[in-house]
C-alpha cells in the first residue's frame, strides 16, 4: 500500500512539474521570447538596426527595445516579400525604414511609425493593398519610388519639414489625397502627378463655393427686384 501511494504521489509530482514546464513555455512564447525571432544588428553608438523576423507574421509590432537596446531602424529589405504580412506598428524610437524595408508586401493594409522621418528608396514599392500610413509629423525625406504603385494609398501628410519628395515617389497613387497647405514642394509633387489636394485645395474650393452661392443669390435678388418694380409700375399705369 505505501508502494502505491509514493508511487501516485511521484506521479502527481511528474504532472504537475510538466504541467508547469509547458505553461511557462507557452507564456514565454508569446511574451518576451517574442524578441528572439527578430534579428538585429547593433550599431557603434549601441541602437540597434532591426534586419529581419524569424516568423510569418500578419501583424508586425517591433518593440522599442531588445536585449536593452533601444531600436532606431529599420534595415534595408528587413521585410520584403512578407506576403502575409496585413499591419505594421513601430515604436516612437524608430526614425528611418531602410530601401526595400516593406516592398512587395502584398497584403500590408496599414503601417504605423509615429516616429520615422526618413523613408528610403522604393521602402514600400508595389504595396498594392496599402491603404492608412502615418508617420512622424516631422517627416523630412520620402526616397525615390518608396510609395510607387500604391494604387490603393489614401492619405499621406506633407509636414513643412518634408524637404524631399523622390523620384516617382508616388506614382501611381491614384487615390491618393495629400493635404499640402504647409509645403509647397509637395503641392508641386502633386500637380505633377495628378494627386487630389486637401488644405489649399480644399480652402480655394471652400471659396469658389461660397462665390457661386453668393452670384445665385444676387442673381435670385435681381430677378425678385426686376419683377416686383414691373409689378409696381404696372399698378401706377392702371
Amino acid at each position: 500500500m505505501q508502494k502505491d501511494e509514493f508511487r501516485y504521489r511521484l506521479l502527481l509530482t511528474v504532472s504537475v512539474i510538466a504541467m508547469a514546464v509547458i505553461i511557462l513555455l507557452v507564456v514565454l512564447r508569446f511574451t518576451d521570447n517574442r524578441l528572439a525571432e527578430f534579428s538585429y544588428f547593433t550599431l557603434e553608438d549601441g541602437t540597434v538596426t532591426i534586419e529581419g523576423y524569424s516568423g510569418d507574421p500578419t501583424k508586425l509590432e517591433v518593440p522599442a527595445e531588445i536585449d536593452g537596446k533601444q531600436v532606431v531602424s529599420i534595415a534595408e529589405g528587413a521585410f520584403t516579400a512578407q506576403t502575409k504580412l496585413k499591419s505594421i506598428t513601430l515604436p516612437e524610437t524608430v526614425t528611418e525604414i531602410g530601401p526595400r524595408a516593406f516592398a512587395d508586401c502584398k497584403s500590408l493594409k496599414s503601417i504605423t511609425a509615429p516616429g520615422v522621418t526618413v523613408i528610403g528608396i522604393e521602402a514600400f514599392q508595389n504595396c498594392d493593398d496599402l491603404k492608412e500610413a502615418t508617420f512622424s509629423p516631422s517627416l523630412t525625406t520620402i526616397g525615390d519610388r518608396a510609395f510607387h504603385s500604391c494604387g490603393r494609398l489614401q492619405s499621406l501628410a506633407a509636414p513643412a519639414t518634408l524637404t524631399e519628395i523622390g523620384t516617382d515617389a508616388l506614382m501611381g497613387c491614384e487615390n491618393l489625397a495629400m493635404d499640402v497647405s504647409e509645403n509647397p514642394l509637395a503641392a508641386e509633387v502633386a500637380e505633377q502627378y495628378g494627386i487630389s489636394t486637401d488644405g489649399s485645395d480644399t480652402a480655394r474650393g471652400m471659396w469658389l463655393r461660397l462665390g457661386g452661392v453668393t452670384l445665385l443669390l444676387g442673381a435670385f435678388v435681381a430677378v425678385v427686384w426686376w419683377i416686383l418694380s414691373k409689378s409696381h409700375k404696372a399698378k401706377q399705369g392702371r
